[in-house]
């Protein structure tokens, strides 16, 4: 049985070697295979989807001659549009400038301006402009500017003399007062020895009386 079993083995792997050798003369034979190309697609391509235009503006005239919204189907006339109003310029003010000197050279003022917003001074004399307004008269005291038919004086500016100083009365008072407390509590001082003097008097001499019987 041993010998039958091996004999069975022994014929099963010289055919299988057989098998191999044969699979790999075919292979040989044949060469290294082409890949395989893709099969063509038999389905046509969709066409390119157009890109967005609008259509020419002439094609809306019926449309904008004959709304579909109004019920006579007549297009409103547009209106032309309102003028806007005209903003009137800021008439200029002389409140903006102050009078804060006026120099006298010779026979020429000039006057300087002190500007209330920025703080700047401007000189200006006789007939000149500043900010819309001309300077009409300079005086001594004062200026005049002008702007059509309005007329501002402007005054100068005068400083008072400075306060006067003040006393000092009252801390010599409290230095007095701090020096002497008993008259400050309202208790008598004592006198001094030359009051006392004046205070004691010597005794008093008897009076001569006269003698009647002389008479």
């Amino acid at each position: 049985m041993r010998a039958l079993s091996s004999g069975w083995l022994v014929a099963s792997l010289l055919v299988l070697w057989a098998l191999v050798m044969a699979e790999l003369h075919f292979r040989v034979g044949q060469g290294p295979r082409a890949p395989r190309l893709p099969a063509e697609s038999t389905t046509a391509e969709p066409a390119p989807v157009p890109l967005f235009a609008l259509a020419e503006r002439g094609s809306f005239s019926a449309t904008i001659e004959r709304p579909l919204f109004l019920p006579n189907r007549q297009a409103v006339a547009s209106e032309a549009p309102a003028a806007a109003p005209v903003a009137e310029a800021a008439r200029p003010t002389a409140n903006r400038y102050a009078l804060s000197a006026i120099i006298i050279v010779d026979q020429q003022r000039i006057a300087l301006l002190s500007d209330t917003t920025t703080g700047g001074l401007t000189r200006v004399r006789e007939g000149e402009r500043v900010a819309g307004w001309q300077v009409e008269k300079i005086g001594e005291s004062s200026a005049v500017l002008r702007s059509g038919d309005t007329r501002e004086e402007l005054a100068l500016r005068t400083f008072g003399p400075p306060p006067p100083p003040r006393s000092r009365q009252p801390a010599r008072r409290a230095d007095n007062e701090a020096a002497q407390p008993g008259q400050r509590e309202g208790t008598p001082l004592a006198a001094s020895p030359d009051r006392r003097r004046r205070r004691v008097r010597g005794p008093r001499e008897p009076l001569p009386v006269p003698d009647r019987g002389e008479n």
